[in-house]
């Protein structure tokens, strides 16, 4: 219920941090807007002739609002790209009713030509080449095979964009703390968006959340939920009976240090990507 609510509050934090700008949406939804602005042009076209057409209208209305909810919740939420599935989609419906309306086969051949071209785009794009938005300017013809990680990780090829230039520097940074981990028999914490690095292990990572994006995946402290959030955050420590919270970063502040105060842990730093977090139990925040 708590992260419900969070969630919601969360939502409300980003609509109100944006500013909504008609000529980005129009450039960066640019084939969608096409078809949109041709079921349009079908809808204003009933409109004037003045038949007794309130299905089409209903349906084209429909249409139209649903692509709009969906372009909106896509421009909003900043996620990968997931609404290419509109494009074929609203080529059906102009196919369906383009004899009713149009009855024009340049219209139908254009929205056809159209379709093809931009499923074949997104696919060889997002498909084949794998181009989401981090790795957008990535070549990913510099990435290695995800293999010489782990063998489980066999018939894969590695590049992110936080090494875009050396994956293998990545790689071998990771293959560092996989060891450390391995020889680490106590009971631990591990907060890392390498979420494989337990399977891998074959070991439950025993993290309070399964990403951890500050304000994002959890509340920070100008936030109503943030003290809700510690409570649960260190009740899951306790009920793990953890010691210790290792994290993968190569920056200095860690996401441990956003909800625990400085004073409950002493960190140490292991190697470049990997960060060790021992927790002082006798502090305020664990009593």
């Amino acid at each position: 219920m708590f992260f419900l609510v969070f969630l919601e509050k969360f939502g409300d934090f980003r609509f109100s941090n944006y500013t909504f700008s008609l000529i980005d949406i129009i450039k960066k939804f640019k084939l969608f807007n096409i078809f949109i602005a041709i079921l349009f042009i079908a809808l204003i076209k009933i409109l004037i002739r003045k038949k007794n057409e309130k299905k089409i209208i209903i349906t084209i209305l429909a249409v139209i609002f649903y692509s709009f909810t969906l372009i909106f919740h896509q421009y909003y939420t900043l996620n990968q790209n997931y609404i290419f599935f509109l494009i074929p989609f609203l080529c059906g419906i102009i196919h369906i009713f383009n004899k009713k309306i149009f009855d024009n086969k340049y219209i139908l051949i254009i929205s056809i030509a159209l379709c093809i071209f931009s499923v074949t785009k997104y696919h060889l794009r997002f498909n084949e080449h794998r181009k989401f938005n981090e790795l957008e300017k990535v070549d990913l013809s510099k990435a290695v095979h995800a293999g010489i990680l782990s063998n489980k990780l066999n018939g894969l090829k590695w590049i992110t964009y936080l090494h875009p230039e050396n994956p293998e520097k990545e790689i071998n940074n990771l293959k560092e703390i996989i060891d450390i981990l391995s020889k680490d028999g106590s009971k631990k914490t591990l907060i890392t968006n390498y979420q494989f690095i337990a399977s891998i292990l074959n070991t439950h990572d025993n993290s309070p959340n399964q990403w951890h994006h500050p304000s994002v995946s959890f509340p920070l402290k100008n936030n109503e939920f943030f003290d809700k959030y510690k409570i649960f955050f260190i009740d899951n420590l306790k009920k793990n009976k953890v010691d210790f919270i290792y994290e993968t970063t190569e920056k200095e502040n860690t996401i441990t240090e956003l909800i625990i105060n400085k004073n409950c842990i002493d960190k140490q730093r292991l190697s470049d990507m990997l960060v060790k977090i021992q927790i002082i139990k006798t502090c305020k925040d664990f009593q």
